[in-house]
């Protein structure tokens, strides 16, 4: 549900108007209106305002991992064709810094992690580390989840996906 529609929702199901929320959020009346019709782009912290009478709380929390994204910039899996508007060096690493914290994070809650995305995530990096330093100088070190990825020793299969990894990469890398 749109931020817009939860606060109209949530004051609406209290019997609240816009006024009374205004009053008891410390914002103006203009304020909550434009953000109920989703014409405001209000800082956080008047969300949390605006959301505090309403006993609703704002959060950010992880989004899982565009594997569709990853598969269009080179992950060697199988899926749904998908055209990505930017397909660039930091596209790459942002996707791949996601899905790798979204594996590390089911490892940790005791999670199964699917192991045919993990060995094709590991030889994507694998093929950006090898064949494409420039793009992976630094990074790999700054960033625990994918150093993780990063084997000492590569096994045969992974090096049969970083090749065709390597192909994918090299389209736009």
């Amino acid at each position: 549900m749109h931020v817009a529609e939860s606060l109209r929702s949530a004051r609406e199901s209290l019997g609240i108007t816009q006024s009374e929320l205004a009053r008891s959020a410390g914002v103006s009346l203009a304020t909550v209106q434009n953000t109920e019709r989703g014409r405001a782009n209000p800082a956080l912290g008047t969300l949390e305002r605006l959301g505090r009478p309403l006993g609703l709380a704002v959060r950010l929390e992880p989004q899982p991992a565009d594997w569709s994204a990853l598969i269009a910039l080179g992950l060697p899996l199988s899926g749904p064709p998908r055209r990505l508007p930017v397909r660039d060096a930091a596209t790459l690493r942002l996707h791949i810094a996601r899905a790798a914290v979204e594996m590390a994070r089911t490892q940790e809650s005791g999670g199964a992690v699917d192991e045919r995305r993990r060995e094709a995530l590991c030889a994507l990096v694998v093929a950006a580390e090898q064949h494409f330093p420039e793009v992976t100088r630094g990074w790999i070190e700054r960033t625990p989840a994918v150093r993780t990825l990063a084997p000492d020793a590569v096994p045969g299969r992974i090096v049969k996906l970083s090749r065709i990894a390597v192909a994918a990469l090299a389209e736009y890398l």
